[in-house]
Protein backbone atom coordinates (compact mmCIF):
# COMPACT_ATOMS: atom_id res chain seq x y z
CA UNK A 1 0.00 0.00 0.00
CA UNK A 2 2.83 2.39 0.88
CA UNK A 3 4.45 1.74 -2.52
CA UNK A 4 1.15 2.44 -4.25
CA UNK A 5 0.83 5.82 -2.52
CA UNK A 6 4.44 6.73 -3.36
CA UNK A 7 3.87 5.73 -6.99
CA UNK A 8 0.69 7.81 -7.17
CA UNK A 9 2.47 10.85 -5.73
CA UNK A 10 5.35 10.46 -8.19
CA UNK A 11 2.93 10.18 -11.12
CA UNK A 12 1.11 13.31 -9.96
CA UNK A 13 4.36 15.28 -9.59
CA UNK A 14 5.58 14.05 -12.96
CA UNK A 15 2.36 15.04 -14.72
CA UNK A 16 2.34 18.46 -13.02
CA UNK A 17 5.94 19.04 -14.17
CA UNK A 18 5.09 17.95 -17.71
CA UNK A 19 2.10 20.31 -17.77
CA UNK A 20 4.26 23.19 -16.51
CA UNK A 21 6.85 22.47 -19.21
CA UNK A 22 4.08 22.36 -21.83
CA UNK A 23 2.75 25.73 -20.62
CA UNK A 24 6.26 27.20 -20.75
CA UNK A 25 6.72 25.85 -24.27
CA UNK A 26 3.51 27.57 -25.38
CA UNK A 27 4.58 30.76 -23.63
CA UNK A 28 8.04 30.48 -25.22
CA UNK A 29 6.55 30.12 -28.72
CA UNK A 30 4.34 33.16 -28.09
CA UNK A 31 7.07 35.35 -26.59
CA UNK A 32 10.02 34.56 -28.85
CA UNK A 33 8.85 36.52 -31.93
CA UNK A 34 7.77 39.42 -29.74
CA UNK A 35 11.16 39.50 -28.03
CA UNK A 36 12.94 39.43 -31.40
CA UNK A 37 10.73 42.34 -32.50
CA UNK A 38 11.87 44.38 -29.47
CA UNK A 39 9.05 43.89 -26.94
CA UNK A 40 10.82 44.56 -23.62
CA UNK A 41 8.30 42.65 -21.51
CA UNK A 42 8.59 39.61 -23.79
CA UNK A 43 12.39 39.84 -23.55
CA UNK A 44 12.26 39.81 -19.75
CA UNK A 45 9.90 36.84 -19.48
CA UNK A 46 11.77 34.93 -22.19
CA UNK A 47 15.02 35.59 -20.33
CA UNK A 48 13.55 34.12 -17.14
CA UNK A 49 12.35 31.05 -19.05
CA UNK A 50 15.90 30.52 -20.35
CA UNK A 51 17.41 31.06 -16.89
CA UNK A 52 15.00 28.64 -15.22
CA UNK A 53 15.09 26.09 -18.04
CA UNK A 54 11.34 25.58 -17.88
CA UNK A 55 10.75 25.05 -21.60
CA UNK A 56 12.01 22.45 -24.01
CA UNK A 57 14.51 25.08 -25.24
CA UNK A 58 16.41 24.17 -22.09
CA UNK A 59 18.39 26.18 -19.60
CA UNK A 60 20.75 28.75 -21.09
CA UNK A 61 22.11 31.28 -18.61
CA UNK A 62 23.87 33.34 -21.26
CA UNK A 63 20.76 33.76 -23.40
CA UNK A 64 18.61 34.35 -20.33
CA UNK A 65 20.78 37.14 -18.98
CA UNK A 66 21.17 38.55 -22.47
CA UNK A 67 17.41 38.92 -22.92
CA UNK A 68 17.00 40.38 -19.43
CA UNK A 69 19.80 42.89 -20.10
CA UNK A 70 18.16 43.87 -23.40
CA UNK A 71 14.83 44.32 -21.60
CA UNK A 72 16.57 46.44 -18.97
CA UNK A 73 18.17 48.56 -21.68
CA UNK A 74 14.72 49.07 -23.21
CA UNK A 75 13.47 50.41 -19.87
CA UNK A 76 11.61 47.37 -18.51
CA UNK A 77 11.42 48.10 -14.77
CA UNK A 78 11.02 44.44 -13.77
CA UNK A 79 14.18 43.57 -15.71
CA UNK A 80 16.09 46.46 -14.12
CA UNK A 81 15.02 45.36 -10.63
CA UNK A 82 15.91 41.74 -11.43
CA UNK A 83 19.40 42.76 -12.53
CA UNK A 84 19.86 45.02 -9.50
CA UNK A 85 19.06 42.08 -7.25
CA UNK A 86 21.38 39.80 -9.22
CA UNK A 87 24.23 42.31 -9.16
CA UNK A 88 23.80 43.00 -5.44
CA UNK A 89 23.94 39.31 -4.61
CA UNK A 90 27.11 38.89 -6.67
CA UNK A 91 28.77 42.03 -5.31
CA UNK A 92 28.92 43.68 -8.73
CA UNK A 93 29.11 47.45 -9.00
CA UNK A 94 26.45 47.43 -11.73
CA UNK A 95 23.65 47.59 -9.16
CA UNK A 96 24.29 51.25 -8.29
CA UNK A 97 24.17 52.32 -11.94
CA UNK A 98 20.87 50.51 -12.46
CA UNK A 99 19.40 52.02 -9.29
CA UNK A 100 20.23 55.47 -10.63
CA UNK A 101 18.35 54.63 -13.85
CA UNK A 102 15.22 53.91 -11.82
CA UNK A 103 15.20 57.37 -10.23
Amino acid sequence: MKNLVITAVLIFISSAWAQEKHNSDAQFRELYPKAIAGDANAMFVLGKIYLEGTSSAGKDTGKGLGYIQKASGAGNVAAIKYLIDTYERSGSAGALELCQRLQ
